[in-house]
């Protein structure tokens, strides 16, 4: 082979090397890596579950370690993990190195504890994922807890969306628990600024557990997140 052609075919191989690295960094920017992205910038495990306990927390509804069956205070504060995607709260960090292999039977505890809490305050009356009737011509509807949150659907298809796009499942369901709670929210002015809602704006809006929250722009949103429960408790008089 000549010179002319052997620079020519290395000049291409650098070249599909380029576009096969270039399709990889594509991949791994759009949520590849193993914690997904966020901005271009790779979440740790700790981010990771720094923000399902901030999430979850407010859901959080079984008042006693599922290891030890001891009150979550009993030996001074409570020791956070995160299994499966859950929030677990301990007793202590002797309970902590027990759960593994425990995994599903304390999910199933906290299972029982969500729906106990917020089953009765449920105020959807058709199917967050189908739009559908509840307890209409499918059946009585499903139970199911996401995330830590409560949800009441249709039909055991509906009940198997989370496991097939969490993401999906999740923005439906909030979606359908702001429309409804917008109707009854009790503020007409924001909690951080005390201004009139809608004056600077469409309101901006965050669920904390089962409560919405609404704010006049995304600059209050910030100082809530520093104490949610503060502002929370500004607007409805039982989170106190």
């Amino acid at each position: 082979m000549n010179t002319h052609k052997l620079r020519h075919f290395t000049l291409l191989g650098l070249a599909l090397a380029g576009l096969s690295w270039a399709g990889l960094g594509a991949q791994d920017n759009a949520g590849g890596g193993p914690f997904g992205t966020a901005g271009g910038q790779v979440k740790t495990a700790q981010e990771d579950d720094a923000a399902v306990i901030a999430d979850q927390l407010p859901l959080y509804a079984l008042k006693v370690c599922p290891i030890s069956g001891e009150p979550l205070k009993a030996k001074g504060k409570p020791v956070n993990m995160v299994v499966n995607g859950r929030l677990v709260r301990l007793c202590c960090g002797g309970c902590k190195k027990k759960v593994a292999g425990q995994e599903e039977a304390v999910i199933a505890k906290l299972d029982t504890a969500a729906i106990k809490a917020q089953k009765k305050a449920w105020p959807l009356s058709t199917c967050p994922i189908s739009g559908g009737e509840l307890g209409g011509d499918k059946g009585p509807p499903v139970d199911v807890v996401w995330g830590g949150r409560y949800v009441k659907v249709c039909c055991k298809k509906c009940a198997g969306m989370y496991a097939k796009n969490p993401a999906k499942a999740r923005a439906k369901v909030e979606a359908a628990l702001r429309e409804e709670l917008r109707k009854t929210y009790p503020a007409k002015v924001c909690p951080v600024s005390d201004e009139t809602l809608g004056s600077m704006g469409e309101p901006v809006e965050t669920l904390y557990g089962t409560y919405l929250v609404r704010f006049c722009c995304e600059g209050c949103v910030k100082s809530y997140r520093k104490d949610p429960r503060k502002y929370v408790a500004i607007v409805y008089a039982d989170c106190k």
